[in-house]
C-alpha cells in the first residue's frame, strides 16, 4: 500500500529547537511528530484549545464544590485523572 506524503522543512532557532526538544522528551513524541501537531493545530487555528481549558476550569470548580460529599479515595482518584487530562493538554 502506497502513502502519498510529502516532507517539508522549515528552520528554526536554537532557542525553539531546544524547546522542541524538550516537549519532544517530556511527552514521548519525535520532534517530527511535535511539529506535524504544531502545523495540524495552526491550520486548525487554535482547534477548541480555549474551550476545553474552560471546561477543565468548570471541572475543577464543580469538583471542588462537591469534595465533601465524595469519598476521599474516590476524590483523590478523580483529582489524579484530571491531573493528567490536564497534563495531556499541555
Amino acid at each position: 500500500m502506497k502513502v502519498n506524503s510529502k516532507t517539508l522543512a522549515c528552520t528554526v532557532k536554537d532557542s525553539l529547537n531546544q524547546q522542541i526538544v524538550e516537549v519532544a522528551e517530556k511527552k514521548n513524541l519525535k520532534k517530527s511528530q511535535i511539529m506535524r501537531l504544531a502545523l495540524q493545530e495552526y491550520l486548525e487555528e487554535g482547534s477548541n484549545r480555549p474551550a476545553e481549558a474552560a471546561l477543565l476550569v468548570q471541572m475543577c470548580n464543580q469538583l471542588e464544590a462537591i469534595k465533601e460529599s465524595v469519598e476521599q479515595d474516590q476524590y483523590r482518584q478523580i483529582t489524579k485523572t484530571l491531573d493528567s487530562i490536564i497534563k495531556l493538554k499541555g
